[in-house]
């Protein structure tokens, strides 16, 4: 049997459209799925039953699974004049009193 030559259309397939999964991939998520949460009561009668600390550690690692996570952006801002924000903050202490009288 020969190589296959570069440009050979004759052998080339169709293939799973780009973006499609495996039927066995999507049948044993389903199964997964099942096994480890078909009973969403149990689960949240589980969750109950945790310490506060516990149940916050829970959702915390479950949390990657279900939110989006972001990525990190770097900005450089680069500027050959003097900017400002059009606005200053001025702070003058903790006691409230106190700037009132100023």
């Amino acid at each position: 049997m020969g190589k296959f030559k570069k440009g050979n259309q004759v052998a080339k397939g169709k293939g799973r459209p780009k973006g499609s999964l495996n039927k066995t991939t999507v049948e044993m998520k389903e199964i997964l799925n099942l096994a480890l949460f078909g009973d969403a009561k149990q689960i949240q009668k589980d969750m109950d039953e945790l310490e506060p600390k516990d149940r916050l550690m829970m959702k915390a690692k479950f949390a990657p699974f279900i939110l989006p996570t972001l990525k990190a952006v770097e900005a450089t801002i680069v500027s050959d004049e003097n900017t400002s924000l059009g606005f200053a903050i001025d702070y003058k202490g903790k006691n409230k009193e106190e700037n009132k009288d100023e």
